[in-house]
Order: C-alpha cells, then structure tokens, then sequence
C-alpha cells in the first residue's frame, strides 16, 4: 500500500510499505509521478520481480574497493599488484555509484588508459573492475555488472593499433 504525503508547496514523498521488502520511499515534484512510480513498484513487488537497487546507488566505488581491498586482496598470491590497480581505479572511478558505472564510462576509462597502458595491462585492471562487481552482487547484494565481454579489447595490440589510427585521423580534420 502506497502512503503520499505533500512536502512544501512543490513535491510529493510517497512511502510503499509490504511485509518481507524493505519500506521504499521517493520523493516527486508532481502527485501524478508520485503515483505512478508506486504503481510500478507495487507492481513489480506483486509479480516478484523488483530488485532493489538503493544499496547500488548508495555504495560508490571507492567503498566497494575497499571493502574487496580488505576482504579478498589478502587471500589472493599476487596482492601486491593488485594493491597499486585498485588505487588506479579508486583515482579515476571512485566517486561513481556502483548504479552509476555504465558500459560507456566503462569505455571511457579503458580509452584512457590505453593512451598510457598497454591493452594487456587494460584488460588486467577492467578484470579487476568486473571482479569487484561480481563479487560485490554475489558476496555483498550490489546488484549490478556494467562490464561486459564487449568492454574487453579482443587483441590488445589491434585496439591500441586502431586507437592510434584514430587520433591520426582526428589531428588530419
């Protein structure tokens, strides 16, 4: 059952409550979107196929490094290594929500370090990337994987090849 509730003069908090789910709870600037979002989620919660995302928006991915830091790093043989990428990592993407990391940014990051890595080394740290995220949907109930097989680089030398070819075409126009 939705409960609305008007905050001010200009939005809508609409709380749903149902046993076993956790209480969600949104906040609108119209009645109408208000109502319509709690349609949706009493919907899906009838059907059984709402997924909460709130702890993937509220986790970043700093904080999930360093809980994978803590938690697996240790176990593994070449912890050392791994150290100095999670920090590369939490340097250029640790401020982005874990809902927030999308194939493009994926994209985005792997361009960039391949104009200072090589693609083997890329591929090495966007494992990693995918990694945190498994284990942080499977061990920790983040649910969300944005790096897919089509984020890898299928040869790493081609993909730096081609990468080249391109900022040659682009200083050309």
């Amino acid at each position: 059952m939705a409960t609305y509730r008007k905050r001010g003069d200009f939005q809508w908090q609409v709380q749903v409550r149902r046993n076993g789910h956790p209480n969600l709870t949104k906040t609108f600037n119209t009645k109408a979107d208000a109502e319509s979002w709690a349609r949706d989620i009493e919907s899906k919660l009838d059907k059984g196929i709402f997924i909460d995302y709130m702890p993937a928006q509220q986790t970043t991915l700093l904080m999930a490094v360093d809980r994978y830091r803590k938690e697996v790093t240790p176990k593994k043989k070449g912890w050392r290594s791994e150290l100095s990428k999670l920090k590369i990592l939490e340097k250029h993407l640790g401020d982005y929500s874990i809902s927030g990391i999308n194939s493009q940014l994926i994209a985005h990051y792997r361009d960039l370090r391949l104009e200072v890595v090589t693609g083997e080394t890329a591929i090495k740290e966007l494992n990693l990337i995918s990694r945190i995220l498994r284990t942080a949907a499977s061990d920790w109930v983040l649910l969300y994987q944005p790096v897919t097989q089509s984020n890898l680089l299928k040869n790493p030398l081609d993909q730096r090849a081609d990468l080249e070819d391109q900022t040659q075409m682009r200083k050309r126009n």
